[in-house]
Parts: C-alpha cells; sequence; structure tokens
C-alpha cells in the first residue's frame, strides 16, 4: 500500500530494508538496545547507586531485623486478651495477620518497610487499646 503522494518506493506499512526498526529512529529508546538482526532485545541496566544503604548486606538486616521486631510486636497482640474483650483480640490478632501478609509481601521490595513495620503495629496495637479504654470502658 502505497502512499499516495509518495515518490518513495517503500510502503507505508513495510520498513525499508536495512535500515533497522523504521518505528523507533534511534538506536536507543527508552532503556533498549537494538541489535541490526532485531532478533534480540535487551534493557539496559540503570546505574548502581554507590550508597551503603542500596548494598545488599544492610537490606538484609533491616529485613531480619523488622521481622523479628514484627513477631516481638505480635506477643502483645496476642496477650490483648488481658485488656480487651475476646471480640476484640480476636479481631486484633486477626489485624495483625493481615499485616504480617503485608510485610511478606514487601520483604524483597522494600526492606526498609520492613523495618519500620513493627513501629507501624505496634502504633496501631497501641492507639486501639487506647480507644478501647477511653470510649468503651476495657480495663484489665
Amino acid at each position: 500500500m502505497r502512499h499516495p503522494h509518495s515518490t518513495s518506493t517503500h510502503t507505508c506499512l513495510e520498513p525499508p530494508h536495512n535500515q533497522g526498526l523504521w518505528i523507533l529512529p534511534l538506536r536507543e529508546a527508552h532503556g533498549l538496545i537494538l541489535s541490526d538482526t532485531m532478533t534480540e532485545m535487551t534493557h539496559s541496566a540503570p546505574p548502581e547507586e554507590s550508597s551503603i544503604w542500596s548494598q545488599p548486606g544492610p537490606q538484609i538486616a533491616a529485613r531480619w531485623l523488622g521481622l523479628l521486631l514484627f513477631v516481638g510486636v505480635g506477643f502483645l497482640y496476642m496477650a490483648s486478651g488481658l485488656l480487651a474483650p475476646v471480640w476484640a483480640s480476636t479481631m486484633l490478632i486477626g489485624l495483625w495477620l493481615l499485616m504480617l501478609v503485608g510485610v511478606i509481601r514487601i520483604w524483597k521490595t522494600r526492606p526498609w518497610l520492613v523495618l519500620a513495620s513493627p513501629i507501624v503495629a505496634y502504633l496501631v496495637w497501641f492507639l486501639v487499646m487506647l480507644a478501647g479504654d477511653f470510649f468503651l470502658g476495657w480495663s484489665a
């Protein structure tokens, strides 16, 4: 199919022969490296950060420390039956289990959020206990 006003011998829907990829005029577009034969497309790697916090050692330590502290906060959730009624304690344990699933889901991708998760879990537990005492009269 030729364009009616075209003087070129190439068609509109077909790329010119031996000209590379005709849709992308550049050899490198958005991180893609295109070969001459167009049989191989690879992504170029982003530049590495030189920060110590981007290295695997601190990230692994953050993951395990965060998980250990999160399990420690879980004991507060399990012992909340001493301060809260059974229905509230059951809901708190369910909430902690949901947060544990969230921690496991972000384990590989966001190690620093895994480290922050025990703080969030503790604050949620503390605020629920405080609200239960203030509004519902929960006591030991």
